[in-house]
């Protein structure tokens, strides 16, 4: 198609942002969510997670992915503008069973996270974010420590 017809290879997530004018909407956005069933090494070529974030990072925005299974290798995505990954799986299960709870997670997961950005516009400590934030699933301890590395900008590969 490239030789007779003058076509161009491109990767198929940067079509789909290109036809609904991605870019365009970027300014003024505080923050993109985005998701996929598994973010992994291959996430980081050229997969929905990877294209948006490339996007968003251009334009400074964070990006938060909301995905079914963190695999290995993901953390490099870090560096393409992905701002934080999140799963939404509250046990570890095969995808069998799981798919079955996706919505009821997915909504969890989410209010989580919105919990924990509220927290932050109304905290006037970093004490306070902890208490506003902590959850039965994301303890008084979890945060402080998910606070902590995510200021620090450290990944899984750096657990001791």
């Amino acid at each position: 198609m490239a030789a007779f017809c003058g076509a161009q290879l491109r990767m198929g997530i940067d079509a789909v942002l290109d036809a609904v004018g991605f870019d365009s909407l970027l300014p003024g956005t505080d923050m993109v969510f985005t998701g996929e069933g598994k973010i992994d090494s291959q996430s980081a070529r050229g997969k929905v997670v990877s294209g948006v974030a490339a996007r968003c990072r251009k334009a400074g925005v964070p990006v938060v992915a909301v995905v079914g299974q963190i695999g290995q290798g993901f953390e490099e995505m870090y560096q393409q503008g992905l701002t934080a990954v999140f799963s939404i799986n509250r046990a570890a299960q095969p995808f069998a069973e799981s798919r079955f709870h996706a919505g009821e997670n997915l909504a969890l997961t989410m209010e989580n996270i919105a919990r924990l950005l509220a927290a932050g516009q109304q905290a006037g400590s970093l004490e306070e974010v902890y208490d506003l934030a902590k959850t039965k699933r994301y303890a008084h301890a979890r945060v402080r420590r998910l606070t902590a590395w995510s200021m620090l900008g450290l990944t899984t590969a750096d657990r001791p």
